[in-house]
C-alpha cells in the first residue's frame, strides 16, 4: 500500500458544516475524500426516480441496496470500505436489501462496512480504515 495523503480538516471558528439530510452528509465526506489519494466511487441509485430509469439502471448491472460509497483502495485487514449513509436528522432506517448488501460485503469480499448519519464517526471510521486501526 502506498502513502496516503490524507488531509487535515481545519473547520475552525467561523466555519460551520450544515448537514440536514443524506445528501448533505454523503458530499461533505466525498469532499473529503477528494482531498485524498483513496479511490472510491458513489452509487447513483438514489437518481433512480422513475421505473424506466430503474429498469434501465438494472440492466446496466445497478442493484437495489448497493452501499451509498465504496472506497476501492485496500488496508492491511480489508479489501475495501462502504459506507451507507442515514439521514444526520435521525430519521431513516437500514433496509433489509441495504444489510443484505453490506452482510455480503463483510463476508464474501472481506470489506469493513458502516452504516452511519453521524459525519464525525465516519471521518474517523474512514481514518482508521487507512491506517488498519479497525
Amino acid at each position: 500500500m502506498t502513502k496516503l495523503n490524507m488531509p487535515f480538516i481545519d473547520y475552525g471558528e467561523n466555519k460551520t458544516v450544515s448537514l440536514k439530510n443524506e445528501h448533505d452528509l454523503q458530499s461533505e465526506v466525498v469532499s473529503y475524500l477528494r482531498q485524498t489519494d483513496l479511490t472510491f466511487a458513489a452509487s447513483l441509485n438514489g437518481y433512480l426516480d422513475t421505473p424506466s430509469k430503474r429498469i434501465r439502471s438494472w440492466q446496466e448491472g445497478m442493484s437495489a441496496g448497493h452501499p451509498d460509497l465504496v472506497i476501492y483502495t485496500p488496508n492491511k485487514t480489508y479489501n475495501g470500505l462502504a459506507i451507507e449513509f442515514k439521514s444526520p436528522t435521525g430519521q431513516g432506517e437500514l433496509s433489509k436489501t441495504q444489510n443484505d448488501w453490506l452482510d455480503k460485503l463483510e463476508k464474501d469480499c472481506k470489506y469493513f462496512c458502516i452504516c452511519s448519519n453521524d459525519f464525525a464517526v465516519i471521518l474517523e471510521v474512514i481514518v482508521k480504515y487507512i491506517y488498519d486501526l479497525l
